[in-house]
């Protein structure tokens, strides 16, 4: 038994490692190349502000927001 209770936090972790590299995969797909990816689902950026406004919004945001305290 106690090597169950030894085993439990990492058991928890090992679970939650997949949703967690999933959601990194997402963000760092806009964040590499934020014109080509909108483009392959249709968005147009405009030049300038709207690729800087594209990779804070699609890249940024969901990156940083997991490891909010």
């Amino acid at each position: 038994m106690k090597t169950f209770y030894k085993m439990a936090p990492w058991l928890t972790r090992l679970i939650l490692l997949l949703p967690t590299s999933i959601f990194t995969l997402i963000p760092t797909r806009y964040l590499a190349n934020p014109v080509g990816s909108a483009a392959a689902q249709g968005i147009v950026l405009p030049p300038g502000l709207g690729v800087t406004i594209a990779r804070v919004g699609l890249g940024g945001f969901p990156l940083g927001s997991p490891f909010h305290p």
